[in-house]
């Protein structure tokens, strides 16, 4: 088994080098299921490969700090407060993140959403802004306060990855 050391960005405050329960679904797929883009989880699940577990039911995490910090913004804390952990996590599977807007983008019966859905599960392209998937989430060490004073600059990646996805599919 293979980890890795990557970042999570949670509202939960986790106890440290304990395997986190694999939730029965993700809170982001609740919140999809509610705005009605589930289906983005939905389709993508049915075309993984056989060892990536379904993004409906997985730990998130990304390759660098930075990339965890314009989720701030994004993420509601009922309690207001935002964890950013280092983790490790068992076989995690590697995806470019901006490709579940293209979906969103594209809509639910596009013809090239299983083009779109092949490059996610198997990436060819030079991708950056990566997200890993994985099944099993273990936190190393809570690094917000070290996190919270790096400088926000992760989302070039984000928008050379939407460059290279409006060149690829036109999203």
């Amino acid at each position: 088994m293979e980890e890795f050391d990557l970042f999570h960005i949670s509202c939960n405050d986790y106890p440290l080098d304990k395997a986190l329960p694999l939730p029965g679904v993700t809170f982001y797929y609740l919140n999809a299921t509610e705005r009605g883009l589930a289906w983005v989880d939905d389709f993508l699940d049915s075309h993984k490969p056989a060892h990536a577990p379904f993004r409906r039911r997985t730990f998130f995490s990304f390759g660098k700090i930075q990339h965890c910090l314009p989720f701030l913004n994004q993420i509601n804390c009922n309690n207001g407060t935002h964890k950013i952990y280092r983790v490790n996590m068992t076989n995690p599977v590697k995806a470019p993140m901006v490709l579940t807007d293209c979906l969103r983008k594209k809509g639910i019966s596009n013809t090239s959403n299983e083009q779109i859905a092949n490059e996610y599960w198997n990436p060819q392209h030079a991708w950056k802004y990566w997200e890993y998937l994985s099944e099993e989430m273990i936190i190393v060490e809570d690094i917000t306060t070290y996190a919270l004073g790096l400088p926000r600059n992760g989302m070039g990646h984000y928008w050379d990855d939407q460059n290279l996805r409006k060149e690829l599919f036109n999203c």
